[in-house]
């Protein structure tokens, strides 16, 4: 190969670089503009409380972000289960209520959705302090992985959209863990709009979560589901569940923590 050949194909590399931004954003500029069929709009409404109680204008919004997910992401049946246009339209509407009011740029990195019928099993294994192999055999609901995935359960995928006030959503919780990682590790400290935010949110969100680790140690019954109490990232999926669901508690409960999520979805459940 020629010098001349190299340089030649360098420079095509860097013009896709710099381009290749631009001409996505045009792309999705056209795809989030796409109809928005009243077939799926009726199929969020008689399956999807939580969409009903939206606003005329967060509803236009949410069908722009559907119609990106939906041209982007890739579905794929795992253990047998087909996956069907209805799975896709009702999961993605789900995702997609967490960044109804931010950029479609939160969901970048991801390219899979894998899908089970039911809970599936998860082994893990964990490297011990003594140099020995630990293995864990999980039943899960859902997984989040920083590679680009998102694994669900449908049958609780499906309960938990029908029932869209008992603060308990799959999609929610680890679509949030998604979010979590945008900013390097599921840690609970999401990507903020400006550093300064982080100081406060920190402040808030540690109160809120020893107050949730001291319930459950003492066995109190809480609003938060005591599986937050595990870890900063799952406190922030927990708390994700909540402030769409169960809005009204949660600010009565919490209002600082509240007000946090707030600023970071763009949103106030509360006026729903």
């Amino acid at each position: 190969m020629t010098l001349a050949i190299i340089i030649s194909i360098g420079c095509l590399i860097i013009a896709y670089l710099i381009f290749q931004p631009a001409i996505r954003n045009r792309k999705r500029r056209i795809v989030k503009n796409d109809e928005f069929s009243q077939a799926s709009r009726q199929k969020l409404s008689s399956l999807w409380p939580l969409y009903n109680r939206l606003p005329d204008l967060l509803k236009q919004r949410l069908h722009e972000q559907i119609n990106l997910f939906l041209n982007e992401k890739q579905f794929i049946g795992c253990n047998g289960f087909v996956v069907a246009e209805e799975h896709k339209l009702l999961i993605a509407a789900q995702a997609c209520l967490l960044i109804i009011n931010k950029p479609f740029e939160y969901f970048d990195d991801l390219k899979f959705i894998l899908i089970y019928p039911s809970a599936f099993i998860v082994n893990h294994e964990q490297l011990l302090p003594n140099g020995t192999i630990s293995e864990n055999v999980n039943v899960n609901s859902g997984e989040a992985w920083q590679s680009g995935k998102i694994v669900l359960s449908w049958d609780d995928a499906y309960k938990g959209m029908i029932n869209a006030i008992d603060g308990h959503n799959v999609v929610i919780h680890e679509f949030a863990h998604l979010m979590d990682h945008t900013n390097g590790t599921a840690n609970g400290a999401p990507l903020l709009q400006h550093a300064k935010n982080y100081e406060l949110w920190s402040s808030v969100f540690s109160s809120a979560f020893e107050r949730l680790q001291r319930s459950t140690s003492n066995g109190e019954n809480t609003l938060f589901n005591p599986y937050g109490a595990i870890s900063p990232g799952e406190f922030f999926a927990v708390s994700s569940e909540l402030f769409f669901e169960q809005s009204k508690p949660f600010y009565r409960q919490e209002p600082e923590l509240y007000q946090q999520l707030v600023k970071f979805y763009s949103v106030d459940p509360t006026l729903w």
